[in-house]
């Protein structure tokens, strides 16, 4: 295996000198330009000649083959944009000549080079949407839980009139009657709304402002209504959730200055998650019309989204690997994990770190209930080194945390390897 990087930095004409520097490396062919799981460099790439073959482990069960790239193309930015280990290795199949570009340097790139923004941008939200897919898939029992359009909002608001979320289920069946007016569920939904009202319970009024506030525990949208904005938290938090088999799972909790509900603005397409207020929480709406002009006009606003659409394929592929493991309790540790990798918290040893969330919501996260859920935790629990302390968990350790995680996986290769091993043996 060949594997360098050698960059040779050059200098640019008309560049601050702050980024004065942007630099070219050259491989050849069957280098390994970048290897899945390595932290390195924070550079991605861009290719000036030749071409470049990408492939990721969770191909496996994204179905997605090996990529060969060309010149224009780009590949790494996802490690780079994240100070994350790698998701991809990268192999030259010819001569390769490729621009390094650091993520110290990105902002000044792209504010020369404003199409390469909304072409990252682009490619990572359809990205996103598809492996949002493939996640909801191998988390589903059935292919029913993929489908997707505003005929689904009266599921989702009879989940919540299940759950006695008498606000919720109100604003859902107002959507459903909005968007599907000659449904065949129109009759129940105003059924429902009705008896909702008559029990004091109203939807909040849509907002149409730029700046829009929230109540604690208000449905900014749902699931699988059509969306032409994304959001900017200005204050506050919110949630990321999904309803999957009959279970809402809390997929993220978002803080200040994230931005949200990009995939639906960039692909007209509906929502793929809902979006509810994590205490009052003030937004900024941005819609179609002006999105592309911020982009192209505030580098500081390009590079905060393209990072937060790494950081979420960063986490989808770390969800997608964690459906790998077959014990449910490693599951739980290698969510903790990622939790604390996401934030690039160094891992040494004996440092602890208290998590902002309980088992409850932990289970939520991983989608485990009811009596495997709990052994699961009580499992996990059974760590020396994880606990809970005033309704959060607690690790004293999260090299050994990390440790854990480990072993799981490697067990869960080698089975792997064995599985494949005889089934080539059979043929």
């Amino acid at each position: 295996m060949t594997y360098a990087l050698n960059i040779p930095f050059i200098k640019a004409d008309n560049m601050p000198e702050a980024v004065a520097q942007l630099s070219v490396a050259n491989f050849r062919p069957g280098a390994y330009i970048i290897i899945e799981n390595k932290k390195d460099h924070n550079y991605f790439f861009i290719i000036r000649k030749g071409n470049v073959q990408v492939k990721k482990s969770v191909a496996t069960l994204t179905n997605e083959g090996a990529k060969t790239l060309g010149p224009g193309d780009f590949f790494g930015v996802i490690g780079a944009m994240t100070n994350q280990a790698r998701i991809e290795t990268a192999i030259g199949v010819s001569d390769v000549s490729l621009i390094a570009v650091a993520k110290s340097q990105f902002g000044f790139l792209i504010q020369k080079n404003s199409p390469l923004a909304l072409k990252i941008i682009r490619s990572f939200s359809h990205e996103l949407r598809y492996l949002n897919k493939e996640l909801t898939n191998r988390s589903a029992k059935s292919t029913d839980e993929n489908e997707e359009g505003p005929a689904l909002l009266f599921n989702n608001a009879e989940y919540y009139y299940k759950q006695g979320d008498q606000t919720t289920a109100a604003y859902l069946y107002t959507r459903y009657l909005q968007y599907c007016p000659n449904g065949d569920k129109v009759t129940e939904a105003k059924a429902k709304i009705q008896n909702l009202k008559n029990a004091g319970a109203t939807p909040p009024q849509p907002q149409t402002e730029m700046n829009r506030t929230y109540q604690d525990g208000q449905m900014i949208f749902s699931e699988h209504e059509p969306g032409d904005e994304l959001f900017i938290i200005q204050s506050g938090k919110v949630k990321i959730t999904k309803i999957i088999n009959g279970k809402e799972i809390l997929i993220a909790v978002l803080n200040p200055g994230d931005i949200v509900g990009e995939m639906a603005l960039l692909e007209n397409k509906p929502r793929t998650a809902s979006i509810v207020a994590y205490g009052n929480t003030n937004l900024l709406a941005v819609n179609k019309e002006n999105f592309d002009k911020i982009v192209i006009q505030n580098t500081n606003m390009a590079t905060k989204l393209i990072t937060l659409l790494s950081q979420r394929i960063w986490t989808i592929y770390k969800q997608l690997s964690n459906l790998l493991l077959k014990n449910p309790a490693s599951r739980l540790m290698d969510t903790l994990l990622t939790q604390i990798l996401k934030q690039n918290i160094q891992i040494s040893k004996k440092r602890p770190y208290k998590f902002n969330f309980g088992g409850d919501e932990l289970l939520k996260m991983v989608g485990l209930e009811g009596s495997e859920g709990k052994q699961a935790l009580n499992e996990m629990l059974n760590k020396k080194f994880l606990q809970i302390q005033n309704n959060k968990i607690y690790c004293e350790d999260i090299a050994e945390l990390q440790k854990e995680v480990t072993i799981a996986y490697n067990m869960q290769q080698r089975e792997m390897k064995l599985a494949a091993s005889k089934r080539s043996r059979s043929f």
